[in-house]
Parts: C-alpha cells; structure tokens; sequence
C-alpha cells in the first residue's frame, strides 16, 4: 500500500480524507485493514464493532465519504477489513 500521509494534508474533515484517498484509487474493488484505515481517518469505536456503522446510514458523514466517490463499503469485523467495491453506474 503506498504512503497515505498526502493524502491526510489540507483535506477539510476526517472522512473528507476518506474520499480524497478513495478518489485516486483506480481499481473496482480495494481492501483495507482497519490499521491502514486509521491512517487516514479515527475510526470510532463502533467502526470495529459493527457493520451497521459501514452501510446503514445514508446520511451519516462516513457513509457520504465512500458513497460521494461512488463506493460501497463492505466490512468485515471479524478479519478487522473493509472492502470498498465501485457501485454499478447505473445504480445510485
């Protein structure tokens, strides 16, 4: 994984940095461990606990920073990793 600190700089809140990240990744499909998440953002404690804090709020700022740059998330709490997949373009 390459160096994460550039993107931590100037951006306007933490989960602006999330997008940020997600923005410069080419591929459909990447996947990250917590600990690589927490360089870029503070994951709160419920982040690690449960996967309704990853996709069951629409409205909730974390959710904006995957969803605006045309990403799900997939977490999976047991392995401490999430997957963010490209959304189809067709569904929004």
């Amino acid at each position: 994984m390459r160096d994460l600190t550039d993107v931590r700089k100037g951006s306007r809140s933490k989960y602006d940095r999330l997008s940020d990240f997600l923005r410069t990744i080419a591929a459909d499909e990447v996947v990250m461990t917590f600990r690589q998440l927490e360089e870029i953002v503070s994951l709160p404690h419920a982040a690690r606990e449960r996967a309704s804090w990853w996709r069951d709020q629409r409205d909730a700022a974390q959710v904006k920073a995957w969803w605006s740059v045309g990403y799900d998330a997939c977490p999976d709490i047991l392995r401490k990793e999430v997957t963010f997949r490209k959304r189809d373009p067709v569904r929004k």
